[in-house]
This record gives structure tokens, sequence and C-alpha cells, in this order.
């Protein structure tokens, strides 16, 4: 089939979501990264949480002023590996929430973490989570290999980027992420970028090219 009879509208996400939603209390002083989802197959928190202890072990005194929020159901046996690794204090578990506690939590968050772990198909997933991340206009932690998701994000630009399992890198990561927010000098990004997925704005390219069909000579 020819490029020219394939139009593409991606998922997006909807601007008065974050409009008409206020902002969940959050403690004084403590940068807060967020994870909004569920846990499934090759999906896993458990890099990210040793990445986290690496991060604290290489940066002590992080760990009174950073809280890891997961929003979603949570398996036991991370868990467990959450207590193995002495994170209590650190990590918050909401479990199951609505759209809109969701949308509060990210608001008050100050980094959001995404990830797709490694699989046959993994280069072509890009979630609707991610695209609520980017409508949000956090910085995110993408723990990501090569595909949609991590070009994406590229183009984003407000994102750090390292491989599912790297341990290393999300460690570092963690730890920039969190002088970023020290510094109150935040990661750049492109703003028409983001806006170009907004759902209003999908919705009306959708409209258009029912009209150019509808117009095409029968």
């Amino acid at each position: 089939m020819s490029g020219e009879k394939i139009q593409i509208i991606s998922q997006g996400y909807d601007n008065e979501d974050f409009i008409n939603t206020g902002e969940k209390e959050k403690p004084a002083g403590k940068f807060r990264i967020t994870y909004s989802g569920s846990f499934f197959n090759f999906m896993t928190p458990e890099y990210f949480l040793k990445g986290l202890r690496k991060a604290i072990d290489l940066k002590p005194e992080i760990e009174e002023r950073i809280e890891a929020m997961f929003l979603g159901l949570f398996p036991p046996e991370y868990e467990e590996l959450i207590k193995k690794l002495k994170l209590e204090k650190v990590v918050t578990l909401k479990g199951y929430l609505n759209h809109g506690d969701c949308i509060s939590y990210i608001k008050s968050s100050d980094a959001l973490w995404f990830m797709i772990g490694e699989s046959k198909w993994s280069y072509m997933i890009s979630t609707g989570k991610l695209f609520e991340y980017i409508g949000s206009g956090k910085p995110i932690l993408a723990c990501v290999p090569d595909g949609s998701a991590k070009n994406l994000l590229r183009q984003y630009g407000n994102s750090l980027i390292c491989s599912p399992g790297d341990i290393n890198l999300i460690s570092e990561n963690i730890i920039r992420l969190y002088e970023i927010y020290e510094s109150k000098n935040p990661l750049k990004y492109d703003e028409s970028f983001r806006e170009k997925f907004e759902r209003r704005k999908l919705t009306s390219e959708l409209a258009g090219l029912f009209n150019k069909i509808l117009s095409l000579p029968g």
C-alpha cells in the first residue's frame, strides 16, 4: 500500500485532566519520583528498586530527601524486595487509585518513572501512559529498549533514558534528577512537541482526515 494512503494518529493526553485536577500533598523538601501503572510479565520494578538502593548508597544524604511512589497494584514479591533492599522509608505504595487521583499525584511529583521491559516486541510499544507523562510536562526517567517509546522520549527532551536493566545508569539518573530538583534548574523541553499530543488537537486531525476522505471523488 502506498505511504500516501496511510496516516497515523497517535495516542495522546487530555489537558483538561491536568487543568481540572488539584495536586496531592507532598512532604516539604522531598523529591518525589512516581510510577503510575501495573506490573506484569516483563514489566518489573526490580531494576529501578535496585538502582534506587544504589543511588542511596552512593549519596546517603538523599535517603531522607527522596520518595519513590507507586500508583497501582503492586505484586507482593516486589514488596518483599523493598524490605530486602531496606527501602521501606523511601518507597510509598498507594495501591489502586482512580484516574483523577493518579493525575493529582503525577502533578505533585518532581519526576516520573517509565519502563518497558525487554521482549521480542518491545520496540513496537508506546503506551498510553507515556503520552500522559509527556502531557504532564514532568521530567521522565525512562528505562526502555530501542524502539518507538525511546524515539518519542528523545524528541520530548525532558527525559533521562537508559536500558531497562541498567542498574548503574538508573542510579546515576536518579541522583541527577534529584540534583536537578535541588538546583531548581529543570531540564529544557520542546513545549510545541508536547502540545502535539493533546487530544483536542488529535481529534481535529482525525476530523480533517475524514473530511478529506469524504471529499474524494467516488
